[in-house]
């Protein structure tokens, strides 16, 4: 019995050496021979953010049965810095048909696999792609259909992007569109990143759009979503009622929301939130004054016929000085109030059309200079209350001209010229076709055109003039616009950068 043992033993020791000494017994046939397939027709390339990409590489080697492979197509960033790379598929065919979201500016690997579903074998084809932005110069027009409101753009070539916040995001702004706003710089954003950490974002350059009761900030060259309505705000209001925003290069955001002003204070580096309503302000108009390189803005009350300056988390009354007419419990309402000259200054000028609370109505145009708590208006200009400018739907300023600003009613086109003891001037530009409403009027501050939007039947459309002498004078230079552009939905306000 123990002899039978031993001879097993033996058996299997020689087995074991024999296996180990096996070397070089098998051929390898070469993989491109098994699964000879072969992908071209791909290379480094870039992708605009915001189009639709099709790729159509060459693929050669795959028999005609194509349900024997499967195809992806996915991407990752080549720089991750503090998370691993999250793969994102983003196609299951042999060619790509992909819409581009992904941030401009960034460097990703982009991977065609065609993989043999009996065998597992598989063939990859890597390209290096980089993301650009078409949304940087160009005109910004704020619309809305259906109370939703979007953004359309037209670059410098005449293309026109529709609804390019939910063609990029899927989201859009409830309610009427009020204004878009551009800071290029200085804005800050806490983001969740793909690992689920918080990082903090500096000197970002965004746009803040506005609806009759919502309100987005968007990374400006992406558009993705930084907030929404909820996130604005360290204590979001209980009433949703934006109704005007600026920015300065001092990075200071204020808002006018149901009255009240808020604020972001500038050269500071936090979450880019909106602190609590500043205390002694309401029936603000919706005007906030401040210039490029100041950190006070002025604003007027309608319900204390004041205006006020801001210090820090207050609005107080401002200095009314030993001359010159006070500017607080001046006992009328603001009909229309404009910003005008702001640019490079810690001033801010405007134009203001007052009426009087008591009858017979006085109506007084303002010449206005604000300058944190000085008093800010330099001239008050009797107005004859039968003048068509009172009556007006629409105002726009022309930013050089110290004595004219524009006004419409309906199709009407006109420009308003503050005289001398002679009187005021009412001179009128252009008539629309029937049926078109004149919904925003004011001179390209980087162009010498003016620039004019109207609405009929759910289509707006933007008009720009050549005004004379260079843009230096209001009137229009010649009978006809320019160039006229077209679009869907009810545009309100526009800005070119």
């Amino acid at each position: 019995m123990k002899n039978r043992n031993k001879a097993w033993i033996l058996a299997i020791l020689f087995l074991a050496g024999a296996c180990v000494e096996d070397s070089g017994n098998y051929d390898y046939i070469p993989v491109d021979e098994i699964f000879p397939v072969e992908i071209s027709g791909l290379a480094d390339t870039t992708f605009l953010l915001g189009t639709t990409v099709e790729l159509h590489p060459e693929v050669k080697g795959l028999d005609s049965d194509l349900s024997k492979y499967d195809f992806v197509w996915y991407s990752f960033p080549i720089s991750a810095t503090g998370y691993a790379p999250k793969r994102d598929t983003i196609g299951t065919t042999i060619d790509l048909s992909f819409f581009v979201t992904y941030q401009p500016g960034e460097s990703r690997q982009l991977v065609f696999e065609i993989k043999e579903k009996s065998s597992g074998l598989a063939v990859i084809k890597k390209v290096k792609i980089v993301v650009t932005s078409a949304f940087s110069n160009g005109w910004f027009i704020v619309n809305d259909i259906n109370d939703q409101t979007d953004v359309d753009f037209i670059n410098t070539n005449g293309v026109i992007h529709e609804d390019i916040i939910s063609l990029v995001s899927g989201q859009k702004l409830q309610g009427k569109g009020v204004k878009i706003a551009f800071q290029s710089s200085g804005y800050y954003h806490d983001k969740i990143m793909p690992d689920g950490t918080l990082s903090r974002l500096v000197n970002q350059s965004v746009f803040h759009v506005m609806s009759e009761n919502d309100l987005k900030t968007l990374n400006a060259s992406s558009l993705e979503v930084y907030k929404n309505w909820e996130d604005e705000f360290f204590s979001p209001p209980a009433v949703k009622k934006p109704r005007d925003i600026i920015t300065n290069y001092l990075g200071y955001v204020y808002l006018i929301n149901d009255g009240r002003l808020h604020s972001i204070m500038g050269m500071t580096a936090g979450p880019g939130k909106f602190a609590y309503q500043k205390i002694g302000g309401e029936g603000i108009y919706p005007c906030i004054l401040i210039g490029d390189f100041a950190q006070n803005a002025t604003v007027f009350s309608n319900t204390t016929s004041s205006f006020l300056a801001e210090n820090m988390m207050n609005l107080q009354e401002v200095v009314s000085g030993s001359t010159g007419t006070p500017a607080v419990n001046m006992e009328c309402d603001v009909l229309w109030m404009e910003r005008r000259v702001r640019m490079y200054t810690v001033t801010c000028a405007a134009w203001a059309i007052t009426r009087s609370k008591t009858q017979p109505y006085e109506y007084h145009l303002l010449d206005i200079d604000a300058y944190g708590a000085e008093n800010p208006i330099i001239d008050r200009h009797l107005l004859d209350p039968a003048a068509r400018v009172l009556s007006a739907d629409v105002y726009g300023v022309h930013p050089e001209h110290s004595a004219a600003f524009y006004f419409a009613k309906g199709n009407l086109l006109s420009y308003f010229q503050k005289g001398d003891s002679s009187g005021d001037d009412e001179v009128n530009l252009y008539t629309f076709s029937a049926g078109e409403i004149i919904s925003y009027i004011g001179k390209n501050p980087t162009t010498s055109n003016l620039e004019v939007l109207t609405n009929a039947n759910n289509t707006w459309k933007l008009y720009i003039f050549a005004l004379a002498n260079g843009g230096q004078y209001p009137y229009i230079d010649g009978p006809d616009p320019l160039t006229v552009y077209s679009g869907n939905g009810n545009a309100r306000y526009l800005i070119y950068r």
